[in-house]
């Protein structure tokens, strides 16, 4: 079973990397690998969550040091630059760390959690980040609904 729920999360995650590639961002769209620091950094959290029994990183330390363990020319064609990987965790919208949730869990991959989101975020909206790789601009409800607590 754990080994079919590993399977189904790096199915889901290579589905949202080929879908949003090439998108634009705007408000309630989803972000590009492009185009956010929070799609590259997702992007990353689920590959250690894929690699590691379906459970997100312990702390930034360990997502930093896996991000600069993984294959440089394979993680540029996605857009992301491992030797620089620090760079991803700070949203180039508010200036701010990312606020990344650790130890979580994958669970269901029809409703996956939050992994992280900007603090204040720009224009009254914030980038969250789900599991599934999945990155979305969201209004204060919704960001309130889909991170209860802070």
């Amino acid at each position: 079973m754990k080994t079919l729920v590993t399977a189904l999360w790096a199915a889901v995650l290579i589905a949202v990397v080929v879908s949003t590639t090439g998108c634009s961002q705007g408000p309630g769209k989803l972000a590009t690998l492009e185009g956010s620091n929070l799609s590259r950094l997702a992007s990353v959290y689920g590959m250690y969550v894929h690699q590691h029994n379906g459970v997100g990183p312990p702390s930034e330390q360990e997502l930093v040091k896996f991000a600069k363990s993984l294959n440089p020319d394979g993680m540029k064609r996605l857009g992301v630059d491992v030797a620089q990987f620090e760079q991803y965790l700070t949203s180039s919208r508010d200036g701010k760390p990312y606020r990344i949730v650790f130890k979580v869990p994958s669970g269901d991959p029809t409703n996956p959690p939050v992994i992280a989101y900007e603090q204040a975020g720009s224009g009254g909206k914030r980038e969250i980040a789900f599991m599934s790789g999945k990155v979305e601009e969201v209004d204060e409800s919704r960001f309130r609904q889909l991170v209860p607590t802070r």
